[in-house]
């Protein structure tokens, strides 16, 4: 549990383990139903949603994953990638990896 929200997915981010992902909602019985994804980038202290306003934002997730790939111009660029129940598949564009805060 997260609040009162079960947390179904969870995902770190392999460049920068203080970026932290939540995904909700797909074991509603355990809790409140909310669905939809978070972010964390100080190690979960604080928290964002990513999804607030999509059509996700209410549907439970049931899996995240970072990925990152490098472009032939050798430019890095970070998705995270999301399924889900009833709303199919979901890709977020994150950017370019941002410079990573050292961890205390």
């Amino acid at each position: 549990m997260f609040g009162n929200y079960g947390v179904s997915a969870v995902a770190i981010d392999p460049s920068c383990p203080q970026v932290v992902y939540a995904g909700y909602g797909a074991f509603y019985n355990f809790g409140q139903h909310r669905g939809g994804i978070d972010a964390s980038s100080n190690n979960g202290a604080t928290w964002t949603s990513l999804t607030s306003g999509l059509p996700i934002h209410q549907t439970g997730v049931s899996a995240l994953q970072v990925e990152r790939i490098q472009s032939p111009q050798g430019q890095a660029s970070r998705y995270l990638y999301a399924s889900s129940y009833g709303r199919g598949g979901w890709m977020f564009d994150l950017g370019p990896n941002p410079p990573c805060p050292p961890v205390f």
